[in-house]
This record gives structure tokens, C-alpha cells and sequence, in this order.
């Protein structure tokens, strides 16, 4: 295979492949564009991982683009399911969680 293309592989947390994919598939189109990769992800969850292969596909500066924005997302999902949750989405197995710190929304800093 000339051109130049490779493939690379990332794993990625099974609780971020959401965030990745997007709503019918419409975030990982738009990293694809974006990057000029392609990126397919393993659709089942393998039993006993924790973690789910991404692959990409492309020359290697479009698959470095693509795993950047990709480790972009999984930062972001990280620190939502770790910091504190804004918007109506509660985290999974019900509220209660810790209250927000003063200042997070707009207030006393």
C-alpha cells in the first residue's frame, strides 16, 4: 500500500466512546473532516476491558490531528464525569452528588 497511509490504534475508556461517536455517529464524521483521517471504533465493548479500540487511518499527520481531537474529547468526558455536572444531565445511578464550588457558576469567586 503506497500513499504513504498507516494505521494506529487507541484505546480509549468504554464511558468516553459516546462522547467520540456524537449523536448518529455526527461527532466522529466531524473529527474525521477535521483531521483528514478515518476512524473506526470497535462497537461492542470487549468483556473484561475497560478500555475500547479506535482505530485511525491516514497519513500520520492527519492520524496525529485526529488523536489529539480525540484525546481532547476523552479529557473532557473525564472531567465531567469526575468534576462537577452543569446542565440537566445527572450522573449515572442517581444525584446526590457534591454541591458545586462557589464561583463554578458565574458566582462569588
Amino acid at each position: 500500500g503506497g500513499g504513504g497511509g498507516g494505521t494506529k490504534i487507541i484505546h480509549i475508556p468504554n464511558d468516553t466512546c459516546g462522547r467520540i461517536i456524537g449523536k448518529g455517529g455526527s461527532m466522529i464524521q466531524q473529527l474525521e473532516a477535521q483531521s483528514g483521517a478515518r476512524i473506526k471504533m470497535q462497537r461492542e465493548n470487549t468483556p473484561g476491558m475497560s478500555t475500547r479500540p479506535l482505530t485511525l487511518e491516514g497519513p500520520p499527520h492527519a492520524m496525529a490531528q485526529a488523536e489529539r481531537m480525540i484525546m481532547e474529547k476523552v479529557n473532557e468526558a473525564n472531567q465531567r464525569l469526575t468534576g462537577t455536572w452543569k446542565g440537566d444531565e445527572a450522573p449515572r445511578g442517581g444525584g446526590g452528588g457534591p454541591p458545586p464550588p462557589a464561583g463554578g457558576y458565574g458566582g462569588q469567586p
